[in-house]
């Protein structure tokens, strides 16, 4: 019966998979060409770690860091770019020297 079916586990599995750097099941890692992870507030920076493709969309996987000696807060919807589908932050409030996994899935091009 599909309404019985539990979308929540699938999306938390792919979450967990693509953040430990591993290919979510149904999805195939992917050279990764320069990505720039706009809208990340100074005084933190950001790096692009890994993307895996899938049928219907690419994740990218980034790091986001906190070199700065204050705590420094972002949002999920800075981030967000045009044709993005999702954002997701492991946190949004960094401490000094902390580094988080931000993962961003976008619509793949036909």
């Amino acid at each position: 019966n599909p309404l019985t079916t539990d979308y929540h586990s699938n999306t938390i599995e792919l979450l967990n998979c693509a953040l430990a750097g591993h290919s979510p099941e149904g999805y195939g890692e992917r050279e990764l060409h320069t990505v720039e992870l706009l809208g990340v507030p100074s005084p933190l920076t950001s790096q692009a770690v890994k993307a895996f493709e899938g049928p219907f969309d690419t994740l990218f996987l980034f790091e986001i860091s906190n070199p700065s000696r204050k705590s420094a807060s972002l949002s999920p919807n800075t981030l967000k770019r045009e044709g993005d589908l999702w954002v997701f932050l492991s946190k949004t409030t960094l401490i000094p020297g902390e580094k988080i996994h931000c993962l961003i899935a976008t619509k793949k091009e036909f």
